[in-house]
């Protein structure tokens, strides 16, 4: 498993990893500008990476988290328990295209689409990596 409540663990992010998956659409809002993206939720890829899920998120871990991170440095943070979608409220997609085309390489070539914000802050573009990480191993240093 990548990801455990001990272990903070870093995926790259790539075609072979996300080609895979079953794709879902999604609307993205930025800078007053929608777009109708598309790619595999953010679960999907967590669940292929080997992040728990479903029953397996109680106790120590609803501890853990993940940060997303693109190639320049920006970087957003989420609980393992508002990303799985038998607890979150939401979809959050890894977008491959927007309106029906690639992701530009100013924004791609993935880009995080969260649906449903005010601001599209957590909607980091060019994403590479994804991080396990954990409250006992990352805040208290045990």
């Amino acid at each position: 498993m990548l990801a455990s409540t001990s272990t903070p663990a870093v995926a790259k992010i790539d075609d072979a990893l996300l080609r895979r998956l079953p794709t879902v659409e999604t609307v993205l809002t930025a800078h007053g500008i929608s777009q109708k993206c598309s790619g595999p939720s953010l679960s999907s890829v967590l669940d292929r990476l080997g992040f728990p899920k479903g029953n397996q998120l109680r106790g120590a871990a609803l501890e853990t988290g993940v940060i997303v991170r693109g190639r320049d440095g920006y970087a957003v943070l989420f609980t393992q328990g508002e990303l799985d979608e038998a607890l979150g409220a939401s979809v959050v997609v890894m977008a491959t295209q927007c309106e029906g085309k690639a992701i530009s390489e100013t924004d791609g070539p993935y880009r995080l689409v969260v649906p449903n914000e005010l601001r599209a802050a957590r909607s980091v573009r060019q994403v590479a990596f994804i991080e396990g990480i954990s409250s006992k191993s990352n805040l208290t240093g045990k």
